[in-house]
């Protein structure tokens, strides 16, 4: 957790706002709540010279103001009881109350007279007229009092007075939405954009970096030295070309996290008026620009010799140039997939649905989907204890146990769906008890099982309904251990992936780098699983990724559980084969594999489960 800003900071945040926006009239009810005396006097010090130096009107509610803060005011509108009490300069407050019978006491501060003078208990003590007795004068009777007083005949004679609209007309009215100029406007959200850039030049800067790491692999894996220009390594060609796409696309993604977390701020400051929406989207827009050409231009420049494409200068610059517009198509993609579900884990699905329908419908056809894993859980412990250290006053006083035990055997489950209400006395444990099961305890011990068990019902599931809306659909061959092996290969394949997922959150600091992270893996997933370039054909020093792959895994398991054993023939390059003679001598699947595959698939998501499990006991990004 990073620390935000404190109560008096948000003050004056909020008041900075207020002040940069098109209002002039600005109503503040209790600005002084939770602030102390000098933050206090620093806002309403603020408050005094915008109203003398901009004209503005501002009118403040506080209760009991200090003396120095009091002494800011240029007017001052006291009520009770419904009533307007005295309306008028602060000077002259005390002289209406005098007129009335009452005197502040040297050493009382106004404020507090004040707010006693009206009330039925305190009113006595003010009471100056000692040779008549005191007897209560009313909200209303002050009220009354204070129309004959000369400060009340002249705000009523003020009000009554016709206004001069030949001089006043255009005062009184605003023609304008927004306080600044369309290119003002259009300047201070660029200089904003600008700042907030700088801020996460950390994401920028390790988003570049990887996307250099990704292409050096790349153009190692397609290098032009073991890719003849034939019509057998055409597939290689395309898979490269795809594979160039994919990567720019995916990129994008890490502007999800971004744009959801900027939204709220958004939101507030359009409503408000201090912006259009226009003013705030292209200045984004327009910086993005250099980061897309900084990224085709690296991609392309390690990608486009060394794999070899056609050596034409214009050729390259027309790659970079399709590249550019793919990068920036893809980040303004997820920028408006953002706008419009302003939910982070929301947004990641439909940005992954939005992938695979690009991808469906590109001309290039993926192996499978990738699902990012949010979905609904169920959290459970049993048996779970929390010691803290003794504090010494209770050592003192002889408690004999080292350690403070504040949860014993805590037992129970949470379940996706269901509102539950934990609830007790004060410091009955809850606020421990959430501490505990969240991860935030930074100190002390925990003993106990907590588990987020239920991924594996909940994929069981979802691998049933996927095997039985495309198996039959594709036509698959109907027998037992194949419509067994692939509804295996589909279950391990989406549990893993999950793990995958939770392993990644788990260790990176903020939602913003596991997207980055998770965009940098899935792609790499996709380039060694086996089909953009098959196994045999990728170099030797690249080869030991493809074996580590558990993607490959999958689409081996995949293709040798329902080809490996087909004797039909095919004809492949104008020579005569069989199914399972072309899945072995160009993907180098073998059918008898297969007991090794499916220990394989199994082992991976298990593998995945106990580093998430080392990771969240292990790592630990929080800050206080």
């Amino acid at each position: 957790m990073n620390r935000g800003i404190s109560g008096g900071q948000k003050k004056r945040l909020t008041t900075g706002e207020m002040i940069v926006g098109p209002a002039r009239v600005l109503f503040m009810d209790e600005v002084s709540n939770g602030l102390d005396s000098s933050t206090t006097f620093q806002i309403i010090t603020c408050l005094q010279q915008l109203a003398h130096i901009m004209g503005s009107t501002i009118l403040v509610t506080l209760l009991q103001p200090a003396p120095e803060i009091f002494g800011l005011f240029d007017e001052v509108i006291l009520m009770a009881e419904g009533h307007i009490v005295y309306h008028g300069p602060r000077d002259s407050i005390l002289n209406f109350f005098e007129c009335c019978g009452f005197k502040c006491p040297p050493r009382k501060g106004i404020a507090d007279f004040l707010q006693e003078v009206v009330s039925k208990k305190d009113q006595a003590q003010y009471w100056q007229c000692r040779d008549e007795p005191h007897a209560y004068v009313t909200v209303e009777q002050l009220a009354e009092k204070f129309k004959e007083f000369p400060v009340g005949k002249d705000l009523t004679a003020e009000l009554m007075m016709p206004v001069n609209r030949s001089e006043f007309g255009k005062e009184a009215l605003s023609f304008d939405i927004y306080s600044l100029k369309k290119w003002e406007l259009f300047k201070a959200c660029l200089a904003r954009e600008w700042l907030l850039m700088k801020r996460n030049s950390f994401v920028h800067v390790f988003k570049s970096a990887q996307l250099v790491v990704v292409g050096v692999i790349t153009m190692t894996i397609f290098i032009r030295t073991r890719m003849k220009i034939d019509l057998a390594h055409v597939d290689l060609y395309m898979g490269s070309l795809f594979y160039s796409l994919l990567r720019l696309m995916v990129i994008g993604i890490a502007e999800l996290p971004m744009t959801v977390s900027r939204l709220g701020v958004f939101y507030k400051q359009r409503d408000f008026y201090f912006y259009p929406a226009w003013a705030y989207s292209i200045p984004a827009a327009i910086l993005k620009i250099p980061f897309s050409m900084l990224d085709a231009f690296l991609w392309t420049a390690l990608t486009y010799y060394v794999i070899g494409y056609s050596p034409e200068p214009q050729r390259f610059f027309c790659q970079f140039f399709l590249m550019f517009l793919v990068h920036q198509a893809s980040i303004l993609l997820f920028r408006v997939i953002a706008a419009l579900v302003p939910n982070p884990s929301v947004a990641t699905t439909y940005a992954l649905f939005s992938l695979l329908v690009i991808y469906l419908f590109g001309g290039f056809v993926i192996p499978k989907r990738m699902v990012l894993p949010f979905e609904p859980i169920t959290l459970t412990f049993e048996n779970v204890h929390y010691f803290v250290d003794t504090p010494k006053k209770l050592r003192d006083q002889g408690f004999p146990e080292k350690r403070l035990q504040l949860l014993r055997d805590i037992t129970g489950a949470f379940r996706p769906g269901v509102l539950t209400a934990l609830m007790g006395a004060s410091g009955a444990g809850k606020t421990t008890l959430m501490d505990v099961l969240s991860g935030r305890k930074t100190g002390g011990i925990i003993e106990g099982d907590i588990r987020v068990p239920i991924e594996i019902p909940y994929i069981l599931i979802e691998a049933v309904l996927f095997v039985a809306i495309t198996y039959p659909a594709v036509g698959f061959f109907w027998s037992f251990q194949k419509v067994f092996l692939y509804f295996y290969t589909m279950f391990c394949t989406l549990l893993y992936f999950n793990y995958f997922g939770m392993m990644i959150v788990s260790q990176t600091p903020t939602y913003q780098v596991a997207s980055i992270l998770a965009s940098f893996w899935y792609t790499m997933l996709n380039l060694f699983s086996g089909y953009i370039m098959p196994g045999p054909n990728i170099p030797k020093w690249w080869v030991w990724c493809y074996w580590i792959c558990p993607a490959a895994w999958s689409l081996r398991g995949l293709l040798t559980s329902q080809y490996g054993d087909i004797s039909e023939e095919i004809i492949v390059d104008g020579e005569l084969t069989t199914i399972g003679g072309y899945l072995k001598s160009y993907y180098g699947y073998k059918y008898d594999e297969l007991g090794l595959i499916s220990a394989i698939l199994l082992a991976i998501p298990l593998l995945f489960a106990i580093i998430f499990a080392f990771c969240i006991a292990k790592l630990n990004f929080q800050k206080r």
